[in-house]
């Protein structure tokens, strides 16, 4: 059974003379500066790659492989004469 978690005593609120919140803030904020320094440094080459995965793995990417994909089986289950695909010519013996 999962207790809820207790309230922070003054005693766990105040880390090294500054509030837990406080120091969090300037966590984030260091985090952010080495973030914002290491993306300008970023090659065109990292920047591309970025751009790629964050396309490749968003719902939009799927969305527009899956439309793909069902228009290219319906194109050769309609267009494609059952004479011409793969499978017949395996299966038909000659």
């Amino acid at each position: 059974m999962l207790t809820p978690p207790e309230e922070p005593s003054s005693r766990t609120d105040r880390v090294r003379g500054g509030s837990a919140k406080e120091l969090t803030r300037q966590n984030v904020a260091r985090v952010l500066a080495l973030d914002t320094a290491e993306h300008g440094k970023a090659t065109l080459g990292d920047r591309v790659a970025r751009a790629i995965t964050g396309f490749s793995g968003s719902m939009t990417f799927v969305w527009i492989n899956f439309l793909a994909m069902a228009a290219w089986v319906g194109f050769n289950v309609v267009v494609v004469p059952p004479s011409r695909s793969l499978l017949a010519r395996i299966e038909t013996p000659r």
